[in-house]
């Protein structure tokens, strides 16, 4: 499906410029207006995605899927304010993979809480984060520099 798959470029650029501004900002700018200000347009941004996928437009509004979504946009506002505290000590790069984990998660979640069958497209992302996350550990030098030598 082009619009999930479109939907997830969009995110991911946008994730990656919300980490671009955390850390330019980090000692530049009160802390908790950047948060609002981003909080705020990324909200805004998820309308309008949503609206433009048409599922804004959909009457199937339920309880719980609602009450899920309030707990994941608290615990996204409480990962901000984490990472805003300490994103000027951490790695803009490996941070930004290792966050991209949360993916991985929440499609765990689905399958657990809600049997959500993942689509091969989900499956595969969940592979590529995985493996950008060990990938990101290793100390690749090192195995360039045998495989070179020998």
């Amino acid at each position: 499906n082009l619009i999930g798959i479109t939907n997830g470029l969009l995110g991911g650029f946008f994730w990656g410029i919300s980490n671009a501004n955390r850390k330019f900002y980090v000692d530049k700018m009160n802390n908790w207006l950047v948060i609002v200000y981003q909080m705020f347009f990324g909200a805004l941004i998820s309308l309008c995605l949503a609206f433009l996928s048409g599922e804004l437009l959909k009457n199937n509004w339920q309880v719980f899927p609602l009450f899920l979504l309030v707990i994941y946009a608290i615990g996204m506002v409480f990962i901000q304010t984490l990472l805003f505290i300490g994103f000027k000590n951490f790695n803009l790069n490996l941070g930004s993979i290792v966050l991209a984990s949360q993916l991985v998660f929440i499609l765990i979640i689905g399958i657990i809480i809600l049997k959500e069958i993942p689509t091969f497209t989900e499956l595969i992302g969940a592979i590529a984060i995985s493996m950008a996350i060990v990938f990101s550990k290793l100390d690749t030098t090192k195995y360039i520099r045998k495989l070179i030598s020998s």
